[in-house]
């Protein structure tokens, strides 16, 4: 699994261990911090693709943690979460409003918190796209609204198009026949003429980028990475 990097901010200890244990059983990459003050300082050399942050804290609030982080060049496309045993609703329209992606709810059992945090990156920036000074690629994909964003500018794909899309991304290693694709998207049963993969696969090349699927003459098509 690629670790991905997860910054908690919290004063509690005993929640921060179980943050803690619970998401490097995971395999993610977990650092904690107790202040907004500190995690400034954290994050010149560590970019965090998920920040968990406790509603309030020694010297800020999760209001001020989230508009200060977010106008940090590094942590433009990071997925903000905001965590508390206050449920108020006020102060989760607050958190929201001032940047934060989700607002949950003290405790959190640990099924819960796997779930949901690996539900959020299944949200974020996490694949190929256009090329850019540094050589990678960038594309960002939403499952829950099937909606993909190439440069910050959203790509419109038919459903099964985004569909092939999300297969070859959830399994990047994998190299998928056209029959495999058929059957995972169309199903077993369709008679569906195998050539009709490469036509949106070609279609899907021509708005996401060529670089993004590789071709395995004999085989099939895969996720490039």
């Amino acid at each position: 699994m690629k670790k991905n990097n997860i910054l908690i901010i919290s004063d509690n200890e005993v929640y921060n261990d179980f943050l803690i244990k619970t998401l490097e059983k995971q395999e993610y990459r977990v650092l904690s911090v107790n202040s907004l003050k500190d995690a400034l300082k954290l994050i010149s050399g560590f970019a965090p693709q998920l920040i968990l942050t406790e509603l309030d804290l020694p010297d800020s609030n999760a209001v001020e943690v989230c508009s200060e982080l977010r106008s940090q060049p590094n942590l433009d496309q990071s997925y903000f979460v905001v965590f508390s045993e206050q449920s108020d609703n006020f102060i989760q329209i607050a958190s929201l409003n001032s940047g934060a992606d989700d607002f949950l709810i003290k405790p959190l059992n640990e099924r819960l918190l796997i779930s949901k945090v690996n539900s959020y990156f299944r949200r974020m920036n996490l694949f190929l796209g256009e090329k850019d000074s540094t050589g990678k690629v960038s594309l960002k994909i939403d499952f829950d609204k099937y909606i993909v964003l190439k440069n910050q500018r959203e790509i419109e794909l038919p459903r099964k198009e985004f569909e092939i899309l999300s297969l070859l991304y959830k399994n990047p290693k994998k190299v998928f026949s056209r029959d495999e694709i058929k059957n995972e998207i169309w199903g077993a049963g369709d008679k569906l003429n195998s050539r009709t993969i490469d036509v949106h696969i070609r279609k899907l090349r021509e708005k996401v980028g060529d670089e993004v699927i590789k071709t395995i003459k004999g085989v099939g098509y895969k996720l490039v990475q």
